[in-house]
């Protein structure tokens, strides 16, 4: 009974929460990748000047429908002995405003429902990553596995190695992507003196996503040349009463001789730190920090816009607090599976029960399940936590594709 739930429970949330961030984290992609519109500004009642009091000169037949507005020559004159900056302003009824601020950052149409191009890019990095982990780890070796009853890594040699490489390697960067969007934000706001001094650019966050793409690559480079496939006597129980049982060879992806020791005993530690510690230790460390520096500085939000953080600073602090939820939603979905990992052999025996075995089975699963939600579930804490605006330009894709899809259907009627 329990193997079937099992199997069922597999069977339907697997494709489920793989759709799901598949297209959470492409319409993420999507609005992070666009360009936001440039700032518009349009001056208030006061300042607009009337129809009636501009001069009007007779229209010739050498006047342009975009020609300027005719300006009397005393006008013309007087600007003429004005500086640079005094030319910069208006003047209407007496009141002057200046031409710069036709740019503001308050208007709902500047993009500043957007994070920073630092934190877009990480953002972007990690929306592609997270679907890279719904596609592999998650949905291919569900799907194989259900259907063949066969796990894809004991397929061949190259899977075997390459697969675990690439299981791993995903599972690290994600978390470390994280780290990043965390550093970038104590960055700016800890430490605003230094990030005025130097900034951030979307070059320097690259090549630290370049580095940590290489680290990660080299601490999972043994599996290339360390792993294969090797047979081994299995125990399999024809049912949970255990009145019978048989042994039977099976191809699986195992360390070979030479480094059974350390990935038996060692790697499962180190695995723990890349994956799991250092980012945990360092996403709560650098949240708080930001968090306090936030709630103390009284100006922050001046010294954020002259920093150049953002264009508003109130979505500076937003941003902020989305990145320290994404790392607390990182902790409370993956902790229970490591827990779990490390914890097991501790707590079971290696040859367990044949009775407890499917509940393990089960417990497993569902854990695996809550890290595949991880992977698909940022792009609804942005929608939840964002801006209305924000949550427009997520369903704007999804508007353009049902009109492409309404427009092609009118024209095959």
């Amino acid at each position: 009974m329990e193997n079937s739930l099992v199997w069922w429970l597999e069977a339907i949330s697997i494709p489920a929460i793989t759709l799901f961030g598949l297209i959470g984290n492409i319409l993420t992609f999507i609005v992070l990748a666009r360009k936001p519109p440039h700032p518009t500004w349009t001056p208030p009642a006061s300042l607009m000047l009337s129809r009636s009091s501009i001069p009007r000169r007779e229209s010739s037949s050498t006047d342009h429908p975009c020609s300027l507005p005719y300006y009397p020559s005393s006008t013309q004159s007087a600007s003429r002995h004005t500086s640079p900056r005094t030319q910069s302003t208006a003047t209407s009824s007496g009141r002057h405003y200046s031409i710069a601020s036709r740019r503001s950052s308050s208007t709902p149409d500047d993009g500043t429902y957007l994070p920073p191009l630092t934190t877009r890019f990480l953002l972007k990095a990690l929306a592609i990553a997270d679907s890279l982990i719904l596609l592999w780890p998650c949905f291919i070796n569900s799907i194989v596995y259900l259907s063949t009853g066969s796990i894809i890594l004991f397929l061949s040699v190259s899977l075997c190695k390459i697969g675990t490489f690439f299981n791993y390697f995903l599972m690290q960067l994600s978390p470390w992507l994280l780290v990043l969007v965390t550093m970038d934000r104590v960055y700016n706001i800890v430490f605003p003196t230094l990030s005025r001094r130097k900034k951030l650019t979307r070059k320097h966050v690259k090549i630290l996503f370049i580095l940590t793409m290489l680290i990660l690559a080299l601490i999972n480079l043994y599996m290339l040349f360390g792993l294969d496939l090797q047979s081994e006597e299995v125990m399999t129980y024809q049912n949970s009463t255990n009145t019978s049982n048989f042994h039977s060879p099976s191809l699986r992806c195992l360390p070979k001789k030479s480094f059974k020791y350390f990935i038996t005993k060692v790697w499962s530690w180190i695995d723990f730190v890349v994956a799991f510690g250092l980012p945990f230790v360092i996403l709560v460390i650098g949240n708080i920090l930001v968090l306090i520096k936030m709630k103390s500085s009284e100006n922050f939000r001046s010294r954020s816009a002259r920093g150049g953080m953002m264009a508003s600073p109130r979505a500076a602090e937003h941003w902020a607090k989305v990145s320290a939820i994404l790392g607390l939603t990182f902790i409370v979905l993956v902790m229970p599976l490591v827990v779990f990992q490390i914890g097991g052999s501790y707590w079971f025996p290696a040859k367990p029960d044949p009775d407890i075995i499917p509940t393990l089975i089960t417990v497993r699963l569902v854990l695996n399940l809550l890290l595949y939600i991880n992977s698909a579930i940022n792009f609804v804490l942005y929608m939840l936590l964002g801006s209305p605006k924000l949550r427009q330009q997520f369903v704007r894709p999804l508007h353009d594709c049902k009109r492409f899809i309404c427009k092609c259907t009118s024209r095959d009627e």
